[in-house]
């Protein structure tokens, strides 16, 4: 496949001052699109709609990517845990999905060896797991590099040491994606405004009504502590775990759609579980969990238990931190205190298509679409991976609701906006070459998170600090509106570098405020 590269315009003016401005024009006339919920579904659907001329705006109740959108194992994956319920087709698509995005986001899409161990006892023996790894790999079309490997288990205890021996019979390399989820949302919004869209966040939707023809929609900016009221000929609901709360603005009778699944990662300190690559391993109640580095830290989870309360409260309970820690004794030679190991930690709500009787672990993360007498369509379920997907079938669904010609789907061959005709890896040394070899590291990080945007800022990052810079781009170019956004999404410092958090917290704080 041939990678599409991103335009040279980079970095569209996605600023709080075009926010005002934006906010101020959909009240003056109606608009053809309005998508409630800044998640990756609902960015995906701006970006379709808009690369295919459809006039849309995206308004978001808190800042993008806030929900469950950045909440995830952060894995571009065909999902090998489906193989044992038989969903080939499901494993099929979504493996499709990783390769597209893998070629028209590179920097953001990355190859992770995972290491499956075999136990004793376990989910799979040598053979079984051999042939599942066989089957996924050709339902979803691995390159020829990134194919499985085959370890003993002496070899296991010489690359990983800090697994438990004890009944360990080898195991598996095979390769899954990588990605920074938050990174991602942010990544295909600004691709999306590239191509016309418009976006706001902290905007809520507080009131759906029809009227004349059209939909007309209340919303209070929480910024600016201002309601205002738009006309739209068309409303999608793509607010993930509050779908059923935006449908029953509009009709308050209609019964619940989803039920919710809490997943739980935590995030250990430096030096606490050492890996070279990630680990997919066996939990004493019969799941699965990974354990994944990232920088100097690793994030382990997830967890997956129904949740029946509000999407505001959700939060890490001790009980999630403890059952991750008892799966990380169980399968490693470590001894983690909470208090002392463990730096960060998140929840995120699973929104899943209601399957009464059914535990949440078998729950399917199929999407499903519902339309409203009224004509609101509202999007739930699916996965992070394919978001794309899920985005073609609305947009088409919209272009035949809105009664316009519109050209077919165009994403599967759009670069995001940071893509950049280099590789990542050329990319990476053509900014060297000016900055210079001590800035390395801040180098790669800076590329894997904002692509060839990078160049702007380091090239501004030699009279100034380089946190200065990254979070003047934010501000300018990704709709920066509070300082926990900055490192709580933008940069994700508050749970993989909270030491360079704590550093510059300070400084932030001032040109936030300036």
């Amino acid at each position: 496949m041939n990678r599409p590269a991103g335009t040279e315009n980079f970095s569209p003016d996605f600023s709080p001052v075009v926010r005002r401005r934006w906010l101020q024009e959909i009240t003056e006339q109606p608009i053809p699109l309005l998508i409630i919920g800044g998640g990756i579904t609902g960015a995906g659907i701006l970006l379709d709609a808009s690369s295919r001329g459809i006039q849309a705006i995206l308004l978001e109740q808190a800042d993008f990517a806030s929900g469950t959108s950045s909440r995830s194992t952060k894995l571009i994956h065909g999902g090998l845990r489906y193989l044992k319920d038989f969903k080939l087709a499901l494993v099929r698509e979504v493996g499709k999905e990783r390769a597209i995005l893998r070629n028209n986001a590179p920097y953001l899409i990355k190859p992770q060896p995972m290491l499956l161990p075999v136990r004793q006892g376990g989910s799979l023996g040598m053979f079984s797991a051999r042939m599942a790894i066989r089957l996924y790999e050709l339902l979803i079309g691995v390159r020829p590099e990134e194919r499985n490997h085959k370890h003993t288990r002496d070899e296991i205890c010489s690359l990983y040491p800090v697994l438990r021996p004890e009944g360990l019979l080898g195991g598996i390399t095979y390769t899954e994606y990588l990605t920074d989820d938050a990174r991602l949302v942010m990544e295909v919004l600004k691709t999306g405004i590239q191509h016309g869209g418009k976006a706001a966040n902290y905007c809520q939707v507080i009131g759906i009504r029809r009227d004349a023809g059209y939909f007309v929609v209340t919303c209070l900016d929480t910024i600016e502590n201002k309601q205002f009221e738009l006309k739209a000929s068309q409303v999608v609901n793509a607010s993930g775990p509050w779908v059923d709360r935006v449908r029953k603005l509009e009709d308050s009778s209609v019964p619940d759609s989803l039920t919710l699944s809490k997943g739980v990662h935590i995030v250990l300190k430096a030096g606490v579980l050492p890996l070279t690559s990630a680990v997919y391993f066996d939990t004493h109640d019969g799941r699965m969990v990974f354990a994944i580095p990232r920088a100097e830290t690793c994030y382990v989870g997830t967890t997956d238990t129904f949740y029946a309360h509000p999407p505001e409260a959700l939060d890490v309970e001790q009980a999630d931190i403890n059952y991750l820690v008892a799966c990380l004794h169980d399968a490693f030679q470590v001894s983690i205190d909470p208090e002392r190991d463990i730096i960060a930690s998140w929840a995120g709500l699973r929104p899943l298509v209601s399957e009464p009787g059914k535990q949440a672990g078998e729950v399917s993360r199929k999407d499903e679409i519902f339309i409203s007498p009224d004509g609101l369509i509202s999007i739930a379920g699916g996965k992070l991976t394919g978001y794309r997907k899920m985005a073609e079938k609305v947009t088409n669904l919209i272009g035949q609701n809105l009664k316009t010609s519109f050209v077919p789907c165009k994403t599967k061959n759009l670069a995001l906006v940071g893509t950049s005709t280099d590789e990542p890896e050329t990319l990476i040394e053509r900014i060297v070459s000016k900055a210079g070899a001590p800035h390395l590291h801040r180098i790669k990080e800076l590329v894997s998170r904002y692509g060839q945007a990078a160049l702007h800022i380091c090239a501004q990052a030699t009279e100034c600090e380089w946190i200065d810079t990254e979070f003047q781009y934010c501000l300018q170019h990704e709709m920066l509106l509070r300082e926990e956004d900055f490192w709580l999404r933008r940069s994700a410092d508050f749970y993989f570098n909270p030491a360079r958090m704590q550093q510059y917290k300070g400084q932030v704080s001032i040109m936030m405020q300036a």
